[in-house]
């Protein structure tokens, strides 16, 4: 599913079916739900994720699983156009799991959604702060680039914008934007 073969879907999702409903006590199961929810949003069934995420969350409110479940579901609420739910959700991985694997990415989240509403001073100092944390940060995200350079466009820091425009150009075999192509 993952390699873009949407035809397994129906059996991704009776395969995870059938492990919840053979083992419901198993401590794997919330992971589960997320795993389901994440194939169901890359299928474009955000609300079946959103569903599946609220089992996650609620029939196993203990588990490593939690902060991807709250990402997850932050991700798929501004795919919803709902980013009060998905901040919301996306605090929770910052306050409740500092250390955890995905807090990088939720703060990735919030500042992508703070230029998506225009505020790109804050979601400069936010995109900044993930770089300084890692300077590789963009190579995991490499649309990171492109926000950075969008984000200093916007605040007429042209220097600093065609840096990034320029490093994301060469970052590497990468689908190309209007943005990219515009650089």
């Amino acid at each position: 599913l993952k390699e873009g073969r949407k035809e397994v879907f129906p059996l991704v999702m009776k395969r995870y079916s059938e492990a919840v409903r053979r083992f419901p006590q198993s401590g794997r199961v919330g992971r589960t739900y997320v795993r389901m929810a994440q194939a169901e949003a890359f299928m474009g069934r955000n609300y079946d994720a959103l569903a599946s995420l609220d089992m996650a969350i609620g029939r196993y409110p203990e588990g490593s699983h939690l902060p991807l479940a709250y990402l997850t579901r932050g991700k798929v609420y501004l795919r919803l156009n709902q980013p009060e739910k998905a901040v919301r959700d996306l605090k929770v991985v910052l306050s409740r799991f500092p250390h955890s694997s995905v807090v990088e990415e939720a703060h990735y989240e919030i500042a992508k959604y703070l230029y998506s509403v225009g505020a790109y001073k804050e979601a400069k100092k936010r995109f900044s702060e993930l770089l300084e944390k890692d300077p590789d940060f963009y190579l995991k995200f490499p649309g990171f680039l492109s926000f950075m350079a969008q984000t200093s466009l916007y605040l007429k820091d042209y220097e600093t914008a065609r840096n990034y425009y320029f490093k994301a150009l060469n970052l590497g075999h990468q689908p190309e934007s209007e943005d990219l192509l515009l650089a």
